[in-house]
């Protein structure tokens, strides 16, 4: 197919030499000889669809933005909670520990005032038997210095 018979050479000749033969694509053709496809934007249009276009922009930024930092916020809370689950856990099993320590520790003291009140009662009982013992060896030593004078 050539150039020259193509729908596409057809349309650009049209445009150039401004009839106003409306195209097959149903396009409309304004005054100036060009499509509404072809149209160049006014500058108000165009102000438009970059004011438009900003504001989308912005929009998605702020979306990410509060996306992220409710993922942030979200993982804050998430670590405050392990944190907390684990200081209560530790919490707890020092808790146990100080009581089995403790339990431990009233068993040995009631160990050691057993073994004290025995020493006392043995200590009482030696005192007695030195005593009675130490007045039979002082009558006998008195006797055998009586003999020996």
């Amino acid at each position: 197919m050539s150039l020259k018979n193509s729908r596409k050479a057809k349309d650009a000749r049209e445009t150039v030499d401004g009839s106003a033969t409306p195209s097959t694509h149903g396009d409309r053709v304004i005054e100036d000889g060009l499509r509404d496809s072809q149209a160049p934007y006014s500058e108000l249009d165009v102000a438009q669809l970059v004011q438009q276009m900003s504001k989308a922009a912005k929009a998605r930024r702020e979306s990410k933005r509060s996306s992220l930092e409710k993922q942030h916020y979200d993982r804050i809370e998430k670590t405050r909670a392990q944190i907390h689950a684990v200081h209560a856990n530790y919490r707890d099993k020092i808790s146990t520990i100080r009581q089995a320590q403790l339990e431990e520790l009233a068993k040995l003291l009631e160990q050691k005032h057993e073994i004290e009140v025995e020493i006392v009662s043995s200590m009482q009982t030696i005192e007695q038997a030195h005593s009675k013992f130490s007045g039979q060896f002082a009558a006998i030593l008195k006797g055998r210095v009586q003999e020996l004078e």
